[in-house]
């Protein structure tokens, strides 16, 4: 039997080429973000491949024969997940596609910061040489790493940041790491010791309403004025009006942000106009492995259900 998959926002080869392969019809869509378009892009649909977008039950309810969703990567807020639970929709993902992506854009993100990478571009390309002589920079090597939410992400920065710099590694965790801490990693029991002890905080959690706005004003006061936050996470875990404070009042040396509260960042945002700010388009996933193994883990999900076999990844 022929099953439909829609992808409403392309992906590489390799998902597309297994979906065919498995005698699946796909019908790629233009990636627009509008909700009548997918609503009418997904209606026949048997299964449909998700990259970003709202898939609430105004969306889903469009597709009467819907029987899997596969999510391009991890993440599942704006995902229906409890009417797709009670329609007896299946929602797989693919966990660990981006760990190593992720992580990588991390630590490159760690050196950038504390390198003054932004900085001293901009100067050079403004024939301000003076600037290697007002500006200072910091070796990475034996700082202090807190790591907000330990999981692969978390750990897989954990383990770069000790072998490369050895970075004294604390952690914190809502509950117990799967697997345990990583080797060296010292799991501490409230935020406020882990933002005020560390020279860089990274985030690493979901988004839940239990983390939304998690990081706000307060625990940026805690931090060590020349310390940095970095949020590869989701923007919502983070107060980003308390963000642009922290750093117009120079309570933090610097940040860098990957994800947002509402993307594409406009550019009327406060935090296009901070220099103490690396900003990246919610780009820390999409390498070009990355994207291979997401798009191919979601897609054996999706024919694991259509053929009847039960997901290796499954989210509902």
């Amino acid at each position: 039997m022929s099953y439909h998959v829609v992808i409403p926002k392309d992906i590489t080869e390799p998902g597309k080429a297994y979906l065919q392969a498995h005698g699946c019809r796909i019908t790629v869509g233009n990636g627009s973000r509008d909700l009548d378009y997918i609503r009418e892009l997904i209606r026949d649909a048997d299964g449909f491949l998700a990259r970003t977008g709202d898939y609430s039950q105004q969306v889903l309810s469009a597709a009467a024969h819907l029987k899997v969703v596969g999510r391009h990567g991890v993440g599942m807020d704006g995902f229906a997940l409890d009417y797709c639970r009670a329609r007896g929709i299946r929602v797989v993902n693919a966990p660990g596609a981006n760990t190593q992506s992720v992580a990588e854009h991390t630590i490159g993100q760690m050196i950038a910061l504390a390198h003054r990478f932004s900085a001293y571009d901009r100067s050079v390309r403004e024939g301000d040489w003076g600037i290697l002589r007002r500006l200072d920079s910091w070796d990475l090597y034996g700082k202090t790493l807190g790591i907000l939410g330990v999981g692969a992400i978390g750990k897989a920065v954990a383990n770069m940041a000790r072998t490369a710099f050895s970075m004294e590694l604390i952690g914190f965790s809502p509950r117990p790491p799967k697997g345990g801490v990583p080797q060296g990693m010292e799991l501490v029991d409230d935020l406020e010791t882990l933002f005020s002890r560390a020279d860089f905080v990274s985030l690493h959690l979901p988004l839940k309403p239990e983390t939304r706005g998690i990081v706000d004003e307060h625990l940026l006061s805690k931090m060590k004025k020349d310390a940095y936050l970095i949020n590869n996470a989701r923007g919502g875990v983070v107060d980003e009006q308390a963000l642009v404070r922290a750093l117009q009042e120079g309570w933090i040396a610097g940040a860098a942000v990957d994800v947002f509260t509402t993307e594409p960042l406009e550019r009327s945002h406060p935090f296009t106009g901070l220099n103490n700010l690396l900003l990246t388009p919610h780009s820390a996933a999409l390498t070009r492995e990355s994207l291979d193994r997401m798009g191919l883990m979601a897609a054996k999900g999706i024919v694991d259900v259509l053929e009847g076999r039960e997901p290796e990844f499954p989210v509902v």
